[in-house]
């Protein structure tokens, strides 16, 4: 149940370590032209049927699986020119297995489409005005949801731009950060800013994500930033019910990051991984529980081996990371520990399923590219 309120931000849990257990190691089968490292992929119920649903970029498609044998199911093609043409496919959210929201890999637009009837609607989130006017895109990374309530879809909007961190979230300022957009009507509204004393943009890359989910009960929305402890609450009119402390003693809020001021990506990736950062927030209603991850910092590489790392693609944003855990009212339950030692799994793309946290071995994939591999964990 969600009580209007505001939590303390100078209250910290102790931490308390989860058992972390590998229970399951699937493996999927591949064709030769789909990647075994998607940065897109969901764990979906469908009619009892369990799959794993991927974005294969090489040929702009989701190919579906069944998660249990790893057999291939079907594969959904999407036009990338004529009238049903939906941009390169970025994030996509099924609403059953004959219809989906899909967006472009940048998404000016998203795209409804329904097979049964051949439906192809398509929904401009951005107008060539605003385009023109350089108006912050909505942007889809790796670790974020399409976030769908009701007939709203909910984008974050990472403003680049320097910006006035004056106000408290919610406050008004020029500067929104979050997209609400009306199905029905294909209005657009804005809300919320960057909290109060948070990093600027030229000191930071990690901070200007926004990670959003629904809450449990499906009536409002959840906001993460990499650089808050407290996670907001948003009704759909996009007013502020609640700001929830959901930070621990080892994360004391924006207080360990270091200003800079430079155009230099590598001085600013030295400096950000040396500090936790709050990467993918997800829902488990499975469970009833909710899920943050933090990336821990990297402090024992020396300067030559951290610019390996920023060179490596692959390596870059991987690095250890935890997942603490909250019941369905915010309760700090415990710490699930994933030391990542190998580089092998990706802080910010993992899913939930009735059997634990599935997360893609990309060691395992570079020695076998016929499969992907997936690695299922109990936190519980």
């Amino acid at each position: 149940m969600l009580l209007f309120g505001c939590d303390s931000d100078n209250f910290y849990q102790k931490e308390k370590f989860k058992s972390v257990e590998l229970v399951s190691e699937n493996k999927l089968k591949l064709d030769s032209i789909t990647s075994n490292s998607p940065l897109v992929f969901e764990y979906i119920v469908f009619e009892k049927v369990e799959v794993i649903a991927l974005r294969n970029q090489p040929d702009n498609s989701i190919k579906i699986y069944n998660f249990r044998s790893g057999d291939f199911i079907k594969n959904i093609f999407f036009p990338s020119e004529g009238p049903n043409n939906v941009g390169r496919v970025g994030q996509f959210h099924f609403y059953d297995m004959d219809s989906l929201l899909v967006s472009d890999f940048l998404p000016p637009f998203v795209t409804t489409i329904n097979y049964r009837d051949s439906v192809y609607q398509r929904h401009l989130l951005v107008s060539v005005e605003q385009r023109r006017n350089r108006f912050s895109m909505p942007r889809i990374f790796a670790g974020h949801r399409l976030t769908v309530i009701d007939d709203y879809l909910f984008l974050p909007l990472p403003d680049n731009r320097p910006f006035s961190a004056d106000k408290e979230l919610g406050e008004e300022t020029d500067n929104k950060v979050i997209m609400k957009y009306n199905f029905d009507t294909g209005s657009q509204e804005y809300f919320g800013n960057y909290p109060k004393n948070y990093p600027e943009p030229q000191s930071t890359i990690k901070g200007l994500d926004i990670f959003l989910s629904e809450d449990l009960s499906g009536e409002f929305l959840m906001a993460s930033f990499p650089y808050q402890d407290s996670v907001i609450i948003f009704d759909l009119e996009g007013n502020i019910v609640r700001k929830v402390n959901m930070g621990y003693e080892f994360h004391q809020e924006n207080n360990s990051f270091q200003k800079i001021n430079t155009n230099d990506q590598f001085e600013i990736f030295k400096n950000e991984i040396k500090i936790p950062a709050y990467s993918s927030f997800l829902v488990d209603k499975i469970n009833n529980k909710y899920l943050r991850v933090v990336e821990t910092p990297i402090i024992s590489l020396q300067d030559d081996e951290l610019l390996e790392k920023y060179n490596n693609s692959y390596t870059r944003a991987r690095r250890p990371f935890k997942i603490l855990i909250f019941d369905e009212d915010f309760n700090y339950e415990g710490t699930a520990v994933f030391p990542n030692r190998n580089d092998e799994y990706e802080p910010y793309n993992l899913v939930v399923s009735r059997y634990g946290i599935i997360l893609i071995n990309r060691v395992k994939n570079n020695i076998n590219e016929d499969f992907m591999h997936l690695d299922i964990f109990s936190i519980y």
